[in-house]
């Protein structure tokens, strides 16, 4: 979308990363399944199963392979409700599975439940019939990432995520962000960032849900991971193809250089040309001269540009931001 997007990612001064699918792969298993009440592990798992299929959450995968042959049913008047879970009418019951959140909005009583905090909950016409705790995989590659990222200069990464304290804990410690916001519906995500800015930082933000896309626009600068859903990828800035983490603090290395390259330029042609400008006012410049400030000038920059992008020594960083991000048309 223009040259802009250089700039402002060269200039960022804190990093901003959604969780799920984002520092983590998206892939969950199950930890542990309670189940309450009248209710049975079957139907427990049945429930839970039909309801997220409808959804893009990884939680329905995490349950097929934990239970290879689930009924699948018919589901009805089903809805998602961001920051929250999901509604559906199955087999004329009312189901609800989320977190806590769900619960207090449909007046559930969650206390009789004997549960861990980042319990996902399973109800069915009032009653709390089971829950469920996962595991998230974390990015290999996500490990060093804010190590990295303070030897180019930003101290400061944060992870906004909808989900509870314990369960964000458990990927900051192996990933080591600065700072945790938790428990964040999408509007909050946003507000966040919006803090920030007025704080006169500059954002980046890399998400890969339909729920990020406004973080995504709001932020200086938004990356849209390369599995995200198609509305994120559309509103980000870039697109992080290769799904690489690891390479973020390298393409803001290549981002500042290029800056520093297009303002040396810049000072360059001016001021070469302001010096053959009054040679010429005075009458002691020849016509070679002149050219040579035009065409030989705009030659000159063009090698400097060029030894920009043979100056890594790993490999070519052309290539590299072109495997890496795609920016948006």
């Amino acid at each position: 979308k223009g040259t802009k997007h250089i700039e402002n990612l060269a200039k960022a001064t804190v990093i901003a990363f959604d969780k799920t699918g984002t520092l983590t792969t998206g892939k969950m298993t199950i930890d542990e399944i309670k189940v309450f009440g009248e209710f049975d592990k079957e139907n427990v798992l049945k429930y839970i199963y039909n309801l997220e299929m409808l959804s893009n959450h990884p939680i329905s995968t995490a349950i097929k392979q934990y239970e290879k042959n689930i009924q699948k049913l018919d589901v009805t008047d089903y809805k998602e409700i961001a920051g929250h879970g999901l509604y559906g009418i199955i087999e004329q019951n009312e189901v609800l599975f989320g977190n806590k959140k769900l619960l207090d909005k449909y007046q559930i009583n969650h206390n009789q439940a004997n549960t861990q905090e980042d319990a996902i909950y399973l109800v069915v016409n009032k009653k709390i019939a089971g829950a469920i705790t996962l595991q998230e995989e974390i990015r290999q590659n996500c490990k060093d990432i804010t190590k990295n990222l303070n030897k180019i200069g930003i101290t400061k990464t944060i992870m906004l995520t909808g989900d509870n304290e314990i369960s964000a804990k458990k990927v900051q410690q192996q990933v080591n962000v600065t700072e945790i916001k938790t428990r964040l519906l999408p509007q909050e995500k946003l507000q966040e960032i919006k803090a920030l800015k007025a704080n006169n930082e500059k954002v980046i933000f890399i998400g890969d849900g339909i729920n990020d896309s406004p973080v995504l626009a709001a932020s200086n600068f938004g990356i849209a991971m390369g599995e995200a859903d198609a509305i994120a990828s559309t509103t980000a800035d870039s697109i992080l193809i290769s799904n690489n983490i690891s390479s973020l603090p390298d393409i803001i290395k290549t981002a500042k250089r290029t800056m520093l390259v297009v303002k040396f330029n810049i000072i360059f042609s001016l001021l070469v040309k302001a010096i053959v400008l009054i040679l010429g006012a005075i009458g002691i410049a020849p016509i070679w001269l002149a050219i040579l400030a035009d065409t030989g000038v705009t030659f000159l920059t063009v090698v400097n540009a060029v030894k920009n992008i043979k100056r890594h020594s790993k490999y070519n960083i052309c290539n590299k931001l072109h495997n890496v991000l795609k920016y948006s048309i």
